[in-house]
């Protein structure tokens, strides 16, 4: 990262508000807006093109209509057309159309020939899957613009376009907006906004996202975007599943409009869909897509998307019961030039708000946070599991063996019971990374929620009329659930405390005992028995609600708030053998062999709440780590051997890891806010990242504040003579890219555009100042 380091020192937003994200682990693509220009010719013919999706839409009839103060004149018709086998109308031509606003309006046939591809992860009834077409007979999706033209862009229209389109029409009519146009452009911004998305809702490329090649094309924006369309509908059905889905748009449409825009989340039982809702069921559709991608054989990367989104979805939780409509990007009649101009002067408001040179803003944050999040707070956790397991043998213990049973001993773990409530009260010695044992005083109480268990032996005997092995196999599947509450603390170090949470895990555990086997090892004929222990644990969920606190540091920090974690399979291998070796003439040897392997399929850790310290200093935060360890296998053999003619001891241990072309993917999303001086609103940031190589990622941060957005991202090279270069850009389109250069007197240079069109050329002069030279010969430092 030393390249980034040399670009702080400029005093550049780029690389100071991403040298705290370099520590963890994605990436971005942009956003974008645009409208058209209004024609001279009050009866001009323009032609439009676009999309209809909730999910793609086929054979949906598309109407335009000119809106006439403040209301869609649906008496009058500009142009009309039907939507193809992908969704889009081309090429519609609006005839007699005055330059002035239009709304786009996507209906159902009356005959039956409108059909949908179902985009909800849960199916859309009847026995229609995700991904399947059906029949549709109702539907109305809307789009307002101020104006077009033949040089329009794209206008897409889905159910973000529809819930815009009423906020519009409702705000000029109620006497919020005085102006029409406005009205629709600030709409169209706003409702993007809301969502963390940059741009205009119109103006979003549609994806049908249950064909994997067109989301592997996709890019980030684009594809949220997409998702949100898919989960407002099954968010509305979540809550009422006798709705149809032109009910669920309209719903949450007039939700929107009604309540001023949307809440973060709610209080239990309360009515009305919140972001929360959407960004859980905008996750469920990724799952659906990687399930379809996988069964078609199509790569889509997804972790970095899926790992943003419940990252969002984790702050949403944490947020406000306050509806809000989100922020508007309106730059009225500003040149393109002018609206460059406006974005560095609000790069310049961010980086004077606080000294981003001095990145201690953002490391004094991320310390509240590693400070209850390291290695001891790893230590008390993995006590609490060694209890939760010695938990688990003993109820396989209550459930198999004696139901009576009020104590169970495990190795030195003791678990008291009574009444389905399993205890352990014990010091639990942890390993640490430096090899070196630290003791964790535990209090673990579960009580049974339900779990069962059964257990299956068998026995397979071999005579071969010389000798006689037996192989028995003892399988056991377990499927639990618990309630817990506890403790686990480090004298003098750290203390977790366990206040309430769920775990539930089903498990299949076989044991293999071979007998006495025999075979070829090395060149070393070798005899002895062997005993395999096979542990497979399928959904796996937990759920606590924790308080994580320091004891003795010079300023304490605590941690309260949530803590989850899932897996969908981790399996582990261990086979034991013991057993001697004759090596022909020359002697035997007594081995012992022990082969450890471990596999993971998709994991996922959350972490989301409050960090303080006794300072007063604290952090409302959102960790989020995803790792896709599937086709990647763990495995270490090591070997004792002892001479029997010599008494030589040795030992051989051999372990495989990652390697270049098979590594664990892991992405992350941290999410926190900011109080910023000289900024009404707090700045709300987001950083995300995935892993890319063993040692490289790319990471993308995301600052947001009123209707401001800065989205930077960073690509680690995988050369180690390349060039490293960053880019940010806003919710207007502006693209700012600044690169290292080979030049050791200059480090950086970069440019400034918009829409394609560069507007500012970026260079650092011999002095060390940095230069931004404007297209119209102006220029001021960065």
């Amino acid at each position: 990262m030393e390249g980034l380091n040399r670009f702080s020192k400029k005093k550049i937003f780029v690389a100071c508000s991403l040298s705290m994200s370099a520590m963890l682990l994605g990436a971005c693509g942009g956003g974008g807006g645009g409208g058209g220009g209004s024609s001279d010719d009050p009866t001009t013919t323009v032609t439009i093109s676009g999309d209809a999706a909730k999910g793609i839409v086929i054979g949906g009839v598309v109407n335009v209509h000119p809106i006439v103060s403040g209301s869609i004149d649906e008496s009058t018709v500009l142009g009309s057309g039907v939507t193809n086998d992908s969704g889009r109308y081309e090429n519609l031509e609006l005839t007699n159309y005055d330059g002035g606003p239009i709304a786009v309006v996507i209906s159902a046939a009356n005959d039956s020939s409108t059909s949908m591809v179902c985009d909800i992860a849960a199916g859309c009834g009847d026995g229609v899957n995700f991904g399947d077409t059906f029949v549709l007979n109702e539907l109305e999706l809307n789009a307002v613009l101020p104006e077009v033209d033949d040089t329009s862009p794209d206008i897409a229209v889905t159910p973000l376009s529809s819930v815009a389109s009423e906020l519009a029409l409702n705000n000029f009519s109620m006497g919020s907006e005085t102006d029409i146009l406005d009205a629709i452009a600030n709409a169209n911004t706003s409702v993007a906004d809301r969502f963390g998305l940059a741009g205009d809702v119109t103006q979003f490329s549609v994806v049908d996202v249950t064909d994997p090649d067109e989301v592997a094309s996709a890019d980030q924006f684009t594809l949220q975007y997409n998702l949100y369309n898919a989960a407002i509908v099954e968010a509305v059905l979540g809550d009422d599943n006798t709705a149809s889905i032109a009910d669920a748009v309209q719903a949450f449409a007039n939700q929107y409009v009604d309540n001023g825009g949307v809440a973060d989340t709610e209080m239990d039982g309360a009515a009305g869909i919140t972001l929360e809702d959407i960004l859980g069921f905008a996750s469920d559709v990724v799952d659906s897509i990687e399930t379809v991608a996988m069964d078609a054989g199509v790569d889509v990367s997804l972790n970095t998307l899926q790992t943003l989104i419940e990252t969002q979805e984790m702050i949403a939780a944490d947020g406000s019961t306050d509806p809000t409509e989100g922020d508007s990007s309106d730059n009225g009649d500003n040149s393109d030039l002018e609206i460059v101009q406006d974005t560095v002067g609000d790069l310049r408001d961010l980086v004077n708000g606080v000294d981003l040179t001095d990145t201690e803003v953002f490391i004094d944050r991320l310390e509240l946070a590693e400070a209850v999040a390291g290695d001891d707070a790893i230590y008390a956790l993995e006590a609490l599991s060694v209890a939760a397991e010695a938990i688990g043998r003993a109820v396989e213990f209550v459930e198999l063996v004696d139901e009576q049973a009020v104590e169970f001993a495990d190795g030195n773990i003791n678990v008291v019971i009574s009444e389905g409530v399993y205890t352990v009260e014990d010091m639990i010695p942890v390993e640490t990374s430096s090899g070196m044992t630290v003791d964790v005083d535990v209090e673990l109480i579960a009580t049974d929620a339900g779990s069962t268990i059964t257990e299956m032996v068998s026995e397979e005997v071999a005579d071969d009329g010389s000798s006689v092995n037996v192989v028995t196999v003892e399988e056991t599947n377990a499927d639990v659930d618990f309630s817990v509450t506890g403790s686990a603390t480090i004298t003098d170090r750290i203390e977790v405390e366990v206040e309430s949470g769920d775990i539930a895990i089903v498990l299949v555990a076989t044991d293999t005992d071979n007998g006495l086997i025999s075979s070829e090892q090395d060149g070393m004929d070798v005899f002895g028995d062997e005993f395999i222990s096979e542990l497979e644990a399928t959904d796996v969920a937990l759920d606590l609600n924790v308080i994580i606190s320091e004891l003795t540091a010079d300023n304490p920090v605590s941690f309260d708030g949530n803590l989850t974690f899932v897996a969908d399979e981790i399996a582990s291998e261990e086979t034991d053998f013991f057993g001697s070796g004759l090596f022909g003439e020359t002697g035997s040897a007594l081995i012992n062999e022990f082969e450890e392997s471990l596999t993971a399929g998709e994991v996922t850790f959350g972490l989301s709440g409050e960090f303080t310290d006794q300072a007063g200093e604290s952090l409302t935060a959102s960790l989020q780590i995803s790792a896709d360890a599937r086709g990647v296998e763990f495995n270490c053999v090591e070997t004792e051997t002892t001479s029997v003619t010599t008494g030589e001891f040795m030992v051989m241990e051999e372990c495989f890891d990652e390697t270049a072309d098979n590594f664990v993917e892991i992405s992350f999303g941290l999410g926190f806010s900011l109080d910023i001086d000289g900024i009404d609103n707090d700045v709300a940031v987001i950083v995300s990242g995935e892993r890319t190589d063993i040692e490289a990622a790319d990471v993308t941060a995301s600052v947001s504040y009123l209707e401001n957005q800065f989205v930077v991202s960073y690509s680690e090279p995988t050369e180690e003579d390349a060039l490293r270069s960053v880019m940010i850009q806003n919710q207007d389109g502006v693209t700012i890219t600044l690169s290292e250069t080979a030049d050791p007197e200059t480090d950086i240079a970069g440019s400034i555009s918009l829409d394609g069109t560069v507007f500012a050329i970026i260079e650092e002069q011999d002095n060390g100042l940095v230069l931004i030279n404007y297209t119209d010969g102006t220029f001021e430092s960065l």
